[in-house]
């Protein structure tokens, strides 16, 4: 699954907000932006691409993402940490 930057500013802060690096309404850099989807292009899993489109995309709240894709809400967390983990590794890592 390949992420493009047609992302609503909505959405957008929410992912920044729930990656903790920004404050709500903090909308970063376009640079950094195309970053962030290099890196889930690049280093995340196609399940957990899916659920962070899902999530932050589409955003869909945890219990929405887990019954569209048949899974627990509870695996649904575990790997939007996961990605979150892997995305800010990779941004602190890459500059």
């Amino acid at each position: 699954m390949i992420w493009d930057t047609g992302i609503h500013d909505r959405n957008l802060n929410l992912y920044f907000t729930e990656i903790g690096e920004y404050e709500i309404e903090y909308v970063p850099a376009e640079e950094t932006i195309k970053k962030i989807y290099k890196i889930i292009n690049e280093h995340l899993t196609p399940q957990e691409c899916r659920i962070m489109k899902l999530r932050f995309m589409d955003g869909l709240v945890f219990s929405k993402v887990a019954q569209e894709l048949g899974v627990s809400e509870n695996a649904v967390y575990k790997q939007v940490r996961q990605a979150l983990v892997k995305i800010r590794k990779n941004l602190s890592q890459n500059g």
